[in-house]
């Protein structure tokens, strides 16, 4: 009988010892949280800033629409919140202001896309570029001026080309993007927001 409370008790014994060990590793590998001064504040709205998530791009011009206006190329155009204007790197950039840049990438910076899959570029060019020869060519009208259109795919991209005459001189516009990517619907309107302002 004494036999068996001895092997009774080796076996609770031996239990409690290998519950307390799980119990350790367990916090060990998940420990607990310690508090924090501002615990009431997240990580995310403590550091990071807010980001619109824009997931449905916009079909026509909204009031609260940005104007890029070019003071030295003579050209303004919109485009929606949150989205982002830069100079494109070339051997006279590093005097331009971005009111007066020769060349810009205009891009939605919010909705996380990777750019430039989703990009329209804007240039001053003195000289007409020649289009690849499988892109469609056409002629449009865009607020009042004839317009060169070119159309295509490159590297899995869709690429269109407006050639907008300023003067002696030419406006490009190229807007690259996925193909069936629903950006193209705000490039369009963005299209149509531009305006010579010589």
């Amino acid at each position: 009988m004494r036999k068996e409370l001895i092997l009774i008790g080796l076996v609770l014994v031996s239990i409690v010892v290998v519950s307390a060990i799980g119990i350790f590793l367990s916090r060990r590998t998940n420990p607990t949280p310690s508090p924090t001064p501002n615990s009431g504040l997240t990580l995310t709205n403590q550091f990071l800033p807010e980001v619109n998530t824009q997931t449905n791009y916009p079909t026509e011009v909204g009031p609260d629409w940005e104007t890029y206006e070019n003071t030295k190329y003579g050209y303004s155009i919109k485009y929606p919140p949150f989205w982002a204007t830069i100079i494109n790197v070339t051997p006279t950039s590093g005097k331009e202001t971005l009111e007066t840049a020769t060349s810009l990438d205009i891009f939605d910076s919010a909705a996380q896309k990777s750019y430039p899959d989703g990009v329209m570029t804007i240039q001053y060019l003195s000289t007409a570029p020649s289009s690849p020869a499988s892109f469609s060519r056409s002629e449009i009208t865009l607020n009042g001026l004839k317009v060169q259109k070119f159309a295509g795919t490159e590297d899995n991209l869709h690429i269109e080309i407006y050639l907008i005459p300023s003067g002696d001189d030419v406006i490009e516009i190229e807007f690259r993007y996925l193909p069936e990517d629903a950006i193209v619907q705000t490039f369009t309107a963005m299209l149509q927001t531009f305006q010579p302002t010589k």
